[in-house]
């Protein structure tokens, strides 16, 4: 339960007492309940949409881009900007450097981004479209089932990023997540979008977009770093979910 709240603590913005949380060197083990933690993110959202069925779509999509925001959003927000920004990680000269230099994003709010115009315009575009996409799905009544797809979905993407793909030295995520731990993990994503699939078949082929799209993000990062720095997997998460969003209300 204490990896739990340390995975809470660092990828949403939610006050969890440090006294309830793992030691920051845990955090790659921690990773592996991330689906756990979009599981809950997306019944969270579903449960809302269901008590707000008769509410204004408009003000309803906005308490949906709220509730992502605090829940994870904030997190892949900073990433987007972060790579739309261009910047490049520094490698630490001594890669035996501790577990607190190549901590995520959300372990690094005290270190304000640059101002960047164009990364600027990217995180706005993505809001809207994150704000539109709720709209939509609300006009169109598609089933609740889309987001806990969605949710459970992006944060297997960014998990599988971490685990799959070669990261900046010294790779503290990385090199910290067993084979068992995201076997387990990834296990559990397939049997929730199974599950969500059934329910309603429409949609059961949105994983697919996102996966390729992330595939081929994650590549070409690689391409011109030589490695993923850490801010790749979050902004893949984040525009995993516009696609995984995108999906039934296409199609």
């Amino acid at each position: 339960m204490r990896l739990f709240w340390l995975l809470i603590s660092k990828y949403s913005y939610l006050p969890i007492p440090r006294r309830w949380q793992a030691a920051q060197a845990e955090l790659p083990r921690a990773l592996a309940l991330l689906p756990l933690w979009g599981l809950i993110t997306g019944l969270i959202s579903a449960v809302t949409v269901c008590r707000g069925l008769n509410a204004d779509s408009r003000w309803l999509a906005a308490l949906l881009v709220f509730l992502t925001i605090l829940s994870s959003g904030a997190i892949w927000l900073r990433d987007i900007f972060s790579v739309a920004s261009g910047l490049k990680p520094p490698i630490p000269p001594n890669l035996a450097a501790v577990a607190d230099v190549a901590m995520p994003s959300a372990l690094r709010r005290e270190n304000p981004l640059p101002l960047n115009r164009g990364a600027l315009i990217t995180c706005c575009l993505y809001l809207l479209m994150q704000y539109g996409c709720f709209f939509m799905l609300l006009r169109l009544n598609i089933h609740i089932c889309v987001y806990v797809m969605a949710a459970v979905s992006s944060r297997f993407i960014y998990l599988w990023g971490v685990y799959d793909f070669a990261a900046l030295p010294p790779a503290f995520l990385h090199s910290g997540i067993s084979r068992r731990d995201f076997g387990r993990a990834a296990l559990f994503c397939l049997i929730i979008v199974a599950v969500c699939a059934c329910i309603s078949p429409s949609f059961s082929l949105s994983p697919v977009p996102a996966l390729l799209a992330a595939t081929l993000f994650y590549r070409r990062r690689l391409n011109s770093l030589g490695a993923l720095d850490e801010a790749a997997y979050g902004a893949a998460a984040g525009w995993s979910e516009i696609l995984l969003y995108l999906y039934p209300i296409l199609f």
